[in-house]
Protein backbone atom coordinates (compact mmCIF):
# COMPACT_ATOMS: atom_id res chain seq x y z
CA UNK A 1 0.00 0.00 0.00
CA UNK A 2 1.27 3.49 -0.50
CA UNK A 3 1.82 5.08 2.81
CA UNK A 4 -0.03 8.43 3.27
CA UNK A 5 2.45 11.46 4.35
CA UNK A 6 1.80 12.87 7.44
CA UNK A 7 -0.50 14.99 6.34
CA UNK A 8 -1.56 14.35 2.12
CA UNK A 9 -3.13 12.12 0.77
CA UNK A 10 -5.09 11.38 -2.38
CA UNK A 11 -8.38 10.53 -1.13
CA UNK A 12 -9.80 10.45 2.42
CA UNK A 13 -12.61 7.68 2.64
CA UNK A 14 -15.07 8.66 4.58
CA UNK A 15 -16.53 5.06 6.40
CA UNK A 16 -14.69 1.41 6.54
CA UNK A 17 -17.77 -0.62 5.43
CA UNK A 18 -18.10 -2.51 2.46
CA UNK A 19 -17.72 -0.07 0.45
CA UNK A 20 -15.35 1.75 1.68
CA UNK A 21 -12.55 -1.26 2.41
CA UNK A 22 -13.31 -2.08 -1.22
CA UNK A 23 -12.17 1.39 -2.51
CA UNK A 24 -9.43 1.80 -0.16
CA UNK A 25 -7.93 -1.33 -2.07
CA UNK A 26 -8.64 -0.06 -5.22
CA UNK A 27 -7.34 2.80 -5.07
CA UNK A 28 -4.09 1.60 -3.36
CA UNK A 29 -3.81 -0.72 -6.85
CA UNK A 30 -3.85 2.07 -8.78
CA UNK A 31 -0.77 3.49 -6.89
CA UNK A 32 -2.87 6.20 -4.68
CA UNK A 33 -1.94 6.75 -0.97
CA UNK A 34 -5.77 6.71 1.02
CA UNK A 35 -6.70 8.07 4.66
CA UNK A 36 -9.53 6.28 6.22
CA UNK A 37 -12.10 8.04 8.73
CA UNK A 38 -14.25 5.30 10.16
CA UNK A 39 -15.19 5.17 14.17
CA UNK A 40 -15.85 1.18 14.26
CA UNK A 41 -18.94 -0.87 12.66
CA UNK A 42 -21.11 -0.60 15.70
CA UNK A 43 -24.13 -0.89 13.53
CA UNK A 44 -22.71 -0.81 9.76
CA UNK A 45 -25.06 -2.65 7.70
CA UNK A 46 -22.05 -5.33 5.82
CA UNK A 47 -21.61 -6.45 10.13
CA UNK A 48 -25.33 -8.09 9.58
CA UNK A 49 -25.28 -9.12 5.93
CA UNK A 50 -24.70 -12.61 4.46
CA UNK A 51 -22.60 -11.56 2.09
CA UNK A 52 -24.35 -13.57 -0.54
CA UNK A 53 -23.07 -13.05 -3.99
CA UNK A 54 -26.43 -13.94 -5.72
CA UNK A 55 -27.16 -12.42 -9.08
CA UNK A 56 -30.29 -12.43 -8.70
CA UNK A 57 -31.57 -11.44 -5.61
CA UNK A 58 -34.94 -10.61 -6.20
CA UNK A 59 -38.39 -12.60 -7.02
CA UNK A 60 -38.47 -11.40 -10.49
CA UNK A 61 -35.34 -13.18 -11.09
CA UNK A 62 -33.58 -10.20 -12.27
CA UNK A 63 -29.81 -9.59 -12.86
CA UNK A 64 -28.25 -6.21 -13.34
CA UNK A 65 -26.44 -5.97 -16.71
CA UNK A 66 -24.32 -6.75 -17.77
CA UNK A 67 -23.99 -9.75 -15.25
CA UNK A 68 -21.63 -11.33 -16.66
CA UNK A 69 -19.03 -8.29 -16.43
CA UNK A 70 -20.38 -7.74 -12.98
CA UNK A 71 -20.24 -11.25 -12.24
CA UNK A 72 -16.77 -11.95 -13.24
CA UNK A 73 -15.42 -8.76 -12.08
CA UNK A 74 -16.70 -9.28 -8.37
CA UNK A 75 -15.17 -13.17 -8.18
CA UNK A 76 -11.54 -12.02 -9.30
CA UNK A 77 -11.56 -9.38 -6.94
CA UNK A 78 -13.06 -10.97 -3.86
CA UNK A 79 -10.27 -13.66 -4.84
CA UNK A 80 -7.40 -11.32 -5.26
CA UNK A 81 -8.18 -9.62 -1.95
CA UNK A 82 -7.66 -13.34 -0.12
CA UNK A 83 -4.51 -13.54 -1.57
CA UNK A 84 -3.96 -9.86 -0.21
CA UNK A 85 -5.34 -10.13 3.23
CA UNK A 86 -3.88 -14.06 3.39
CA UNK A 87 -7.41 -14.95 5.09
CA UNK A 88 -10.38 -17.04 3.60
CA UNK A 89 -13.12 -15.02 2.41
CA UNK A 90 -14.76 -16.23 -0.90
CA UNK A 91 -16.81 -19.34 -1.12
CA UNK A 92 -18.74 -20.38 -3.83
CA UNK A 93 -22.11 -22.25 -2.69
CA UNK A 94 -25.21 -23.31 -4.35
CA UNK A 95 -28.35 -21.68 -3.93
CA UNK A 96 -31.85 -23.42 -3.64
CA UNK A 97 -34.87 -21.20 -4.36
CA UNK A 98 -38.03 -22.59 -3.38
CA UNK A 99 -40.71 -21.53 -5.40
CA UNK A 100 -43.58 -19.94 -3.57
CA UNK A 101 -46.47 -20.66 -6.14
CA UNK A 102 -46.80 -22.58 -9.41
CA UNK A 103 -46.07 -19.52 -11.32
CA UNK A 104 -43.00 -19.00 -10.64
CA UNK A 105 -41.54 -21.54 -12.67
CA UNK A 106 -42.98 -19.47 -15.88
CA UNK A 107 -41.01 -16.31 -14.38
CA UNK A 108 -37.54 -17.77 -14.51
CA UNK A 109 -38.21 -19.48 -17.72
CA UNK A 110 -38.42 -16.35 -19.32
CA UNK A 111 -35.40 -14.57 -17.78
CA UNK A 112 -33.33 -17.96 -18.69
CA UNK A 113 -33.58 -16.57 -22.35
CA UNK A 114 -30.99 -14.28 -21.07
CA UNK A 115 -27.58 -16.27 -21.82
CA UNK A 116 -25.77 -14.52 -19.00
CA UNK A 117 -28.43 -15.57 -16.54
CA UNK A 118 -29.08 -19.25 -18.19
CA UNK A 119 -25.55 -19.33 -17.34
CA UNK A 120 -26.13 -19.09 -13.00
CA UNK A 121 -29.74 -20.66 -13.06
CA UNK A 122 -31.44 -23.98 -13.97
CA UNK A 123 -34.12 -24.62 -15.49
CA UNK A 124 -37.29 -25.23 -13.20
CA UNK A 125 -37.33 -28.30 -11.40
CA UNK A 126 -40.99 -29.83 -9.85
CA UNK A 127 -40.90 -30.57 -6.37
CA UNK A 128 -37.93 -29.88 -3.03
CA UNK A 129 -34.79 -31.69 -2.59
CA UNK A 130 -35.13 -33.86 0.33
CA UNK A 131 -34.71 -32.43 3.66
CA UNK A 132 -36.35 -28.88 2.16
CA UNK A 133 -40.09 -27.92 2.68
CA UNK A 134 -42.30 -29.25 0.51
CA UNK A 135 -42.66 -26.66 -2.80
CA UNK A 136 -44.42 -26.38 -6.08
CA UNK A 137 -41.24 -26.34 -7.52
CA UNK A 138 -37.40 -24.97 -7.30
CA UNK A 139 -34.07 -23.82 -9.05
CA UNK A 140 -30.77 -23.82 -8.02
CA UNK A 141 -28.53 -20.47 -8.53
CA UNK A 142 -24.70 -20.69 -8.62
CA UNK A 143 -23.81 -18.18 -5.74
CA UNK A 144 -21.17 -17.25 -3.45
CA UNK A 145 -20.81 -16.59 0.33
CA UNK A 146 -18.17 -13.64 1.00
CA UNK A 147 -17.03 -13.75 4.54
CA UNK A 148 -18.13 -9.69 5.17
CA UNK A 149 -17.02 -9.34 8.57
CA UNK A 150 -13.63 -11.09 8.01
CA UNK A 151 -12.95 -8.83 4.96
CA UNK A 152 -13.57 -5.54 7.19
CA UNK A 153 -11.58 -7.00 10.48
CA UNK A 154 -8.70 -7.88 8.19
CA UNK A 155 -9.04 -4.84 6.09
CA UNK A 156 -8.95 -2.46 9.38
CA UNK A 157 -6.05 -4.16 10.43
CA UNK A 158 -4.26 -3.42 7.03
CA UNK A 159 -5.52 0.24 7.46
CA UNK A 160 -4.05 0.60 11.00
CA UNK A 161 -0.34 -0.69 9.96
CA UNK A 162 0.00 0.94 7.24
CA UNK A 163 -1.11 4.27 9.25
CA UNK A 164 -4.06 5.14 7.14
CA UNK A 165 -7.12 4.65 9.81
CA UNK A 166 -8.37 7.42 11.62
CA UNK A 167 -10.66 6.05 14.20
CA UNK A 168 -12.86 8.93 14.43
CA UNK A 169 -16.24 10.10 12.67
CA UNK A 170 -16.08 12.69 9.73
CA UNK A 171 -18.85 15.02 8.68
CA UNK A 172 -18.50 16.13 5.11
CA UNK A 173 -19.64 20.23 7.31
CA UNK A 174 -16.21 19.55 9.08
CA UNK A 175 -14.31 19.58 5.40
CA UNK A 176 -13.00 22.79 4.30
CA UNK A 177 -11.20 23.25 1.05
CA UNK A 178 -7.57 23.88 0.79
CA UNK A 179 -4.74 24.29 -2.41
CA UNK A 180 -4.92 20.59 -2.60
CA UNK A 181 -8.13 19.64 -2.45
CA UNK A 182 -10.16 19.34 0.63
CA UNK A 183 -8.77 19.80 4.17
CA UNK A 184 -10.20 17.76 7.47
CA UNK A 185 -8.16 17.62 11.57
CA UNK A 186 -4.50 18.11 10.10
CA UNK A 187 -5.37 15.95 6.61
CA UNK A 188 -5.33 17.25 3.15
CA UNK A 189 -6.24 15.14 0.35
CA UNK A 190 -7.30 15.46 -3.66
CA UNK A 191 -10.61 14.25 -2.89
CA UNK A 192 -13.34 13.33 -0.01
CA UNK A 193 -15.44 9.95 -0.85
CA UNK A 194 -18.51 9.23 0.89
CA UNK A 195 -18.85 5.86 1.58
CA UNK A 196 -20.67 5.81 4.76
CA UNK A 197 -23.62 3.65 3.70
CA UNK A 198 -27.10 4.92 5.22
CA UNK A 199 -25.64 7.20 6.78
CA UNK A 200 -24.88 9.29 3.93
CA UNK A 201 -28.82 9.88 3.31
CA UNK A 202 -29.22 12.16 6.43
CA UNK A 203 -26.55 14.33 5.10
CA UNK A 204 -28.42 17.31 3.76
CA UNK A 205 -27.10 17.69 0.34
CA UNK A 206 -27.78 13.98 -0.08
CA UNK A 207 -31.17 13.72 1.44
CA UNK A 208 -33.10 14.04 -1.93
CA UNK A 209 -31.36 11.35 -3.58
CA UNK A 210 -33.44 8.38 -4.81
CA UNK A 211 -32.83 6.07 -1.80
CA UNK A 212 -34.17 3.03 -0.84
CA UNK A 213 -33.60 2.46 2.86
CA UNK A 214 -34.63 -0.74 4.74
CA UNK A 215 -33.66 -2.01 8.12
CA UNK A 216 -33.36 -5.91 8.67
CA UNK A 217 -32.19 -7.94 10.91
CA UNK A 218 -30.76 -11.34 10.92
CA UNK A 219 -30.11 -14.39 13.28
CA UNK A 220 -26.85 -16.76 13.34
CA UNK A 221 -27.98 -19.94 14.37
CA UNK A 222 -26.46 -22.95 15.58
CA UNK A 223 -28.14 -26.52 14.57
CA UNK A 224 -27.29 -30.10 16.27
CA UNK A 225 -28.49 -31.65 13.00
CA UNK A 226 -26.83 -32.01 9.77
CA UNK A 227 -28.79 -28.91 7.93
CA UNK A 228 -28.68 -28.52 3.67
CA UNK A 229 -24.91 -27.57 2.58
CA UNK A 230 -26.02 -25.18 0.27
CA UNK A 231 -28.32 -21.90 0.80
CA UNK A 232 -31.89 -22.19 0.87
CA UNK A 233 -34.34 -19.03 -0.21
CA UNK A 234 -38.12 -18.67 -0.25
CA UNK A 235 -38.29 -14.74 1.04
CA UNK A 236 -35.90 -15.56 3.52
CA UNK A 237 -32.53 -17.16 3.62
CA UNK A 238 -31.00 -19.78 5.17
CA UNK A 239 -27.20 -19.51 4.31
CA UNK A 240 -24.38 -22.29 5.66
CA UNK A 241 -21.26 -20.12 7.31
CA UNK A 242 -19.47 -23.31 8.54
CA UNK A 243 -20.01 -26.85 9.15
CA UNK A 244 -22.68 -26.23 12.20
CA UNK A 245 -23.56 -22.42 12.26
CA UNK A 246 -25.76 -20.54 9.62
CA UNK A 247 -26.76 -17.42 8.87
CA UNK A 248 -31.13 -16.30 8.77
CA UNK A 249 -32.14 -13.43 7.53
CA UNK A 250 -33.04 -10.61 6.90
CA UNK A 251 -36.00 -8.69 7.45
CA UNK A 252 -37.25 -6.05 6.00
CA UNK A 253 -38.34 -2.78 8.05
CA UNK A 254 -38.48 0.84 8.05
CA UNK A 255 -37.67 2.00 11.82
CA UNK A 256 -34.86 3.21 10.20
CA UNK A 257 -33.74 5.42 13.81
CA UNK A 258 -33.61 2.02 16.08
CA UNK A 259 -30.65 0.59 16.27
CA UNK A 260 -31.48 -2.51 18.71
CA UNK A 261 -32.31 -5.63 17.04
CA UNK A 262 -36.00 -7.13 18.65
CA UNK A 263 -37.88 -10.22 19.95
CA UNK A 264 -40.38 -9.80 17.14
CA UNK A 265 -37.96 -10.25 14.32
CA UNK A 266 -36.34 -13.27 16.22
CA UNK A 267 -40.27 -15.04 16.23
CA UNK A 268 -40.23 -14.37 12.82
CA UNK A 269 -37.03 -15.80 11.38
CA UNK A 270 -37.35 -18.51 13.55
CA UNK A 271 -41.24 -19.47 12.34
CA UNK A 272 -39.45 -18.63 8.67
CA UNK A 273 -37.48 -21.89 8.97
CA UNK A 274 -40.73 -23.78 8.23
CA UNK A 275 -41.21 -22.40 5.13
CA UNK A 276 -36.92 -23.38 4.44
CA UNK A 277 -36.91 -27.00 6.13
CA UNK A 278 -38.72 -30.29 6.99
CA UNK A 279 -39.58 -31.08 10.18
CA UNK A 280 -36.88 -29.11 12.11
CA UNK A 281 -35.90 -28.79 15.81
CA UNK A 282 -36.00 -25.57 16.71
CA UNK A 283 -32.01 -24.23 16.48
CA UNK A 284 -29.62 -22.33 18.80
CA UNK A 285 -29.16 -18.35 18.40
CA UNK A 286 -26.32 -17.69 19.19
CA UNK A 287 -26.35 -13.74 17.51
CA UNK A 288 -28.86 -11.63 15.72
CA UNK A 289 -27.49 -8.38 14.05
CA UNK A 290 -29.21 -5.35 13.23
CA UNK A 291 -28.56 -2.82 10.12
CA UNK A 292 -30.23 -0.88 7.70
CA UNK A 293 -29.39 -1.44 3.74
CA UNK A 294 -28.76 1.28 2.04
CA UNK A 295 -30.22 0.64 -1.40
CA UNK A 296 -31.49 3.08 -4.37
CA UNK A 297 -34.83 3.08 -6.01
CA UNK A 298 -32.87 3.19 -9.19
CA UNK A 299 -31.42 -0.45 -9.01
CA UNK A 300 -28.28 1.34 -9.64
CA UNK A 301 -24.87 2.18 -7.48
CA UNK A 302 -24.40 5.83 -6.47
CA UNK A 303 -20.72 6.08 -7.99
CA UNK A 304 -19.97 9.54 -8.98
CA UNK A 305 -18.87 13.20 -8.08
CA UNK A 306 -21.15 15.11 -5.92
CA UNK A 307 -22.04 18.28 -7.77
CA UNK A 308 -20.11 21.68 -6.38
CA UNK A 309 -17.04 21.82 -4.37
CA UNK A 310 -14.99 20.89 -2.66
CA UNK A 311 -13.95 17.73 -4.76
CA UNK A 312 -16.29 15.25 -3.08
CA UNK A 313 -17.64 11.88 -4.35
CA UNK A 314 -20.13 9.42 -3.20
CA UNK A 315 -19.88 5.39 -3.67
CA UNK A 316 -23.17 3.97 -2.06
CA UNK A 317 -26.21 2.56 -2.35
CA UNK A 318 -25.62 -1.16 -3.18
CA UNK A 319 -28.42 -2.52 -1.17
CA UNK A 320 -28.36 -6.09 -0.55
CA UNK A 321 -25.90 -6.62 -3.90
CA UNK A 322 -22.99 -5.14 -2.34
CA UNK A 323 -20.41 -8.32 -2.95
CA UNK A 324 -21.67 -8.39 -6.39
CA UNK A 325 -21.93 -4.27 -7.45
CA UNK A 326 -19.47 -3.07 -5.69
CA UNK A 327 -15.98 -4.47 -6.80
CA UNK A 328 -16.52 -3.09 -10.46
CA UNK A 329 -17.84 0.32 -8.75
CA UNK A 330 -14.89 0.46 -6.42
CA UNK A 331 -12.61 -0.50 -9.57
CA UNK A 332 -13.88 2.13 -11.89
CA UNK A 333 -14.18 5.01 -9.69
CA UNK A 334 -10.58 4.31 -8.46
CA UNK A 335 -9.73 4.37 -12.16
CA UNK A 336 -11.61 7.50 -12.12
CA UNK A 337 -9.32 8.98 -9.46
CA UNK A 338 -6.11 7.57 -11.00
CA UNK A 339 -6.42 8.18 -14.79
CA UNK A 340 -9.63 10.22 -15.41
CA UNK A 341 -11.60 7.51 -17.20
CA UNK A 342 -15.23 8.33 -17.50
CA UNK A 343 -17.73 7.64 -14.95
CA UNK A 344 -20.80 5.59 -15.80
CA UNK A 345 -23.61 8.11 -16.11
CA UNK A 346 -26.19 5.71 -15.30
CA UNK A 347 -24.40 5.87 -11.76
CA UNK A 348 -25.06 9.62 -10.91
CA UNK A 349 -28.01 10.35 -9.08
CA UNK A 350 -27.79 14.15 -10.16
CA UNK A 351 -28.20 12.94 -13.98
CA UNK A 352 -31.29 12.60 -16.16
CA UNK A 353 -31.89 9.17 -15.83
CA UNK A 354 -33.80 8.41 -12.55
CA UNK A 355 -35.35 11.68 -12.71
CA UNK A 356 -36.76 10.93 -16.04
CA UNK A 357 -38.09 7.52 -14.78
Amino acid sequence: MTKPSANRVDALIVGQGLAGSLLAHALDSEGLSVAVADPGHGGSASMAAAGAMNPCASARYTAPAPLDLWLDHAVSTWQGLERRLDTPLFQPQLLCRLFRDAREAGRVKRQRRHPALARVVSAPVAGSPPGLSTAPGHVLIRSARVDLPAFLAATRQWLAARGALRERSCHPDDVAPSAYGISWRGIDARVLVLCQGAVAARHPGLRRLPWRLSRGEALYLEADDEWPDMAVSRGPSLIPVDGERYWLGATYGRELQNPLPGTRARTTLLASLEQLLAGTPAPRVIAQHVGVRPGSRTELPFCCRVPGKPPVYLLNGLGSRGTLLGPRCATTLSRHLAHGTALPPEWNPWGETWRSA
